[in-house]
């Protein structure tokens, strides 16, 4: 999607990615025009036209041997991403496809104030980019729209909105974002596996266009057996349950059908991947070399948690472990969208994990290592180190107080936190919870006025969506949802003495 962007465009947003991925080391000059492609007259009118657009976040100075910028509060790539794209007018194009309330290409020149000539040549932009990379899907009339198979289509606007999608920018006027979060928040609930994943910032927007799509009557044919989200769907059209999602349900504008259940969850509920611990079991017991491997890793799990005196051990969390190893063994990302391909990673987390299991305890991560490479051998298939960290990272979050047990910190710290919203309070609250448990005591601050007249005595430390400093309180400023920085920062805090 980042293509359908003009070349001025990509090159600003390149030079800017650039600059600030590397803070403390500034680029020569030339440097910069060899890895842009650009001459010294572009690189410098570029440089000059972002200086006055972003004159409040920052300043590019061009020095003699180098460039470098200086940020006045903390950056975003998708905000500038958001700002340069959002007067384009093949963007407006896209939208009022998205839409549907134009019949003809000389109606949508005129609604979105363009020539017939410039629409035009932005349609023939659009269809070159859908032919090269979404070649099953086509424009038509009335109305103006994107049509090809249903999924597809999903997933292009899925792509084309998230391209510099932040929280504070929501994208839709059909549906409202609080109605999103709500909505998510009760799938995860729901399907446990899914609360791994929300919060992943692009499940909103799945959402939102399944709801949208569906609201105007466009149905995915090709939805395979329902198995894993039975309990989702069964608690949300059940009418025992009416009055207390009636509401969700105007906000909405859908009634939580069967048929609209799986329509909400499509892309986001692959044909791949196993949410149901039940029906794991189920495929076991007509499977007996994966029967043989959950039973040997589920005891071998048991007797390893027992051995380091892990408490509450929980059957069925266990099994919801068990659940993501064996999704970890069968998941194949050639067949899947790129969501899950990229929820399945969790590259940056699972190697903070990995290093802070390997700082507190070697021992331990080395017998969980054993055991998780004898359960992909007895799953045969070839052993991955990455898909070991991975169930690591799962195992990790499904039993925090592992952590805590294996090294707990001298006293609990009372920390302060500002989200822009209750949903990133709510997803900061149960990641807190679940890493630290009665070590952090958490103090929620629920308005800007309340954050300027904090004081020292109400909090030992401060994380803060809204760029703030306070004198005498230790202050991290927060982007989103958690992050593995952010965990790690506040390892720091429980554990001073660990190594940075």
């Amino acid at each position: 999607m980042f293509e359908l962007l003009p070349k001025s465009i990509q090159r600003k947003l390149n030079l800017i990615a650039y600059l600030l991925d590397h803070p403390t080391s500034p680029p020569s000059i030339h440097f910069l025009m060899d890895y842009l492609n650009i001459t010294y007259p572009t690189l410098k009118h570029d440089i000059s036209e972002l200086n006055e657009l972003f004159d409040q976040y920052f300043n590019i100075t061009i020095t003699k041997t180098q460039i470098s910028l200086k940020a006045f509060v903390p950056l975003s790539m998708a905000f500038f991403t958001y700002m340069l794209k959002q007067d384009l007018t093949i963007m407006s194009l896209i939208n009022e496809c998205f839409l549907q309330h134009i019949n003809t290409f000389k109606a949508l020149a005129q609604k979105i104030y363009i020539s017939r000539s410039v629409m035009y040549h932005d349609l023939t932009q659009l269809k070159d980019f859908i032919t090269n990379h979404y070649s099953a899907l086509s424009i038509t009339t009335h109305p103006v729209q994107i049509t090809g198979p249903e999924r597809i289509v999903r997933q292009f606007f899925t792509d084309y909105y998230f391209l510099g999608y932040n929280l504070s920018n929501w994208p839709f006027d059909q549906v409202s974002q609080s109605a999103i979060e709500d909505l998510m928040l009760l799938i995860a609930e729901k399907i446990p596996l899914i609360a791994f994943f929300s919060d992943h910032p692009i499940l909103p927007i799945i959402l939102a266009i399944n709801v949208i799509r569906y609201r105007q009557g466009h149905l995915v044919e090709d939805i395979r057996p329902a198995y894993d989200h039975d309990a989702c769907r069964r608690y949300l059209s059940d009418p025992i349950n009416h009055d207390h999602l009636h509401n969700l349900e105007v906000r909405l504008g859908i009634t939580f059908s069967n048929e609209a259940v799986e329509q909400l969850l499509v892309n986001i509920i692959s044909h791949q991947t196993s949410y149901d611990t039940h029906y794991m079991w189920q495929c076991a017991q007509t499977d007996p070399t994966l029967y043989q491997a959950l039973i040997t890793l589920k005891s071998n799990m048991l007797s390893l948690m027992h051995a380091f005196h892990i408490p509450s051990i929980d059957e069925e969390a266990l099994d919801l472990f068990l659940l993501t190893a064996y999704n970890l063994c069968t998941f194949h990302g050639t067949d899947s969208n790129s969501f899950e391909e990229e929820i399945y990673q969790h590259e940056q987390d699972c190697l903070a994990v990995g290093t802070e299991l390997e700082r507190i305890d070697p021992h331990f991560l080395t017998q969980m290592q054993r055991i998780l490479t004898a359960f992909q051998e007895q799953m045969n298939i070839p052993c991955n180190d990455t898909r070991t960290l991975q169930a690591t990272w799962y195992y990790c979050h499904i039993f925090p107080q592992t952590l805590r047990q294996l090294k707990t910190p001298t006293q609990p710290i009372r920390l302060g936190l500002y989200t822009i919203n209750q949903l990133q309070r709510k997803h900061w609250a149960y990641e807190i919870n679940l890493l630290f448990g009665d070590k952090i005591q958490l103090v929620s601050i629920h308005s800007p006025n309340s954050l300027l007249h904090l004081e020292a005595n109400q909090v030992d430390t401060l994380l803060t969506a809204l760029p703030i400093e306070l004198k005498q309180i230790q202050t991290r400023y927060i982007s989103g949802y958690p992050s593995g920085q952010d965990v790690e920062w506040i390892y720091q805090l429980l554990f001073p003495s660990s190594d940075a």
